[in-house]
């Protein structure tokens, strides 16, 4: 379900750009919520990146969608989840132990070594 890419090029050749992608937020963490929040600011088809290609969205959403606390309609959208949301997070799937759990623990690894991460919606 989670893909990782080794570069854009690579990404875009056998998948095209049509993905849920979780991005970490790389800003310091005494930024404002407004500034971690402008579009400008949103971190978009980072290598580092992990995605959800559109074919697996509902079965991530079905997944994730109480450990994300997301609706359906969050996919299409940008949500920003903190360094401690982020750690709380990682408790959550520890626990449940979702479908592709250990790969996306992984990665959140190191959102927690950032400024947390975001949702960027399709």
């Amino acid at each position: 379900m989670f893909l990782q890419f080794t570069n854009q090029e690579e990404r875009k050749e056998k998948y095209g750009s049509c993905f849920l992608e979780l991005s970490y937020c790389k800003l310091k963490r005494n930024t404002s919520l407004r500034k971690i929040l402008k579009i400008k600011n949103l971190p978009n088809w980072q290598n580092d990146s992990l995605y959800v290609f559109v074919d697996d969205l509902y079965e991530f959403f079905k997944e994730y969608n109480e450990i994300f606390d997301i609706e359906e309609s969050s996919l299409y959208s940008d949500k920003y989840f903190s360094f401690d949301k982020a750690k709380e997070i990682i408790g959550i799937i520890k626990n449940k132990k979702p479908k592709d759990y250990e790969i996306i623990l992984k990665w959140l690894e190191y959102a927690i070594e950032n400024n947390g991460f975001y949702i960027l919606g399709i």
